[in-house]
């Protein structure tokens, strides 16, 4: 008899089929949780996992200084390990700090807005800056 494992398990060893025995019972096929093992999907973060890597266990994604869960608030994010044998996909993205206002002045962002990023300040007639490094 072939064995289907349910979604998410998978035969241990290579056999998917079960035989008959001369005794009247049918040979062991164990389905065993598909382990989704480790993963280096989290750039921007460290990953610490639970006590096993296999189909529902979760870990936790920590981003690193300057970087935030799927551009939010939230600095933690969980990865779940799916039935396929893959992680769920979270990113650490760099913190926007959005639009530079500088009064009586104006500020180049065409580099960016996130994290790292410099922004050029140019200031109108009549103004200077003040001894202040401007970088968003």
């Amino acid at each position: 008899a072939t064995v289907t494992c349910s979604m998410g398990y998978t035969a241990a060893g290579t056999s998917f089929s079960s035989t008959c025995g001369s005794n009247g019972t049918w040979s062991a096929v164990i389905c065993t949780p598909v382990d989704c093992g480790s993963t280096t999907l989290a750039s921007n973060g460290m990953i610490t996992y639970g006590s096993t890597t296999t189909v529902s266990s979760t870990a936790t994604v920590t981003c690193n200084s300057g970087y935030t869960v799927n551009s939010g608030t939230s600095i933690t994010g969980t990865i779940t390990c799916q039935t396929t044998g893959t992680w769920s996909t979270l990113l650490c993205a760099p913190v926007d700090c959005k639009a530079l206002t500088v009064p009586n002045g104006v500020a180049d962002t065409s580099a960016g807005t996130t994290y790292t990023k410099s922004a050029t300040v140019t200031c109108n007639s009549g103004y200077t800056v003040n001894g202040v490094t401007l970088t968003s």
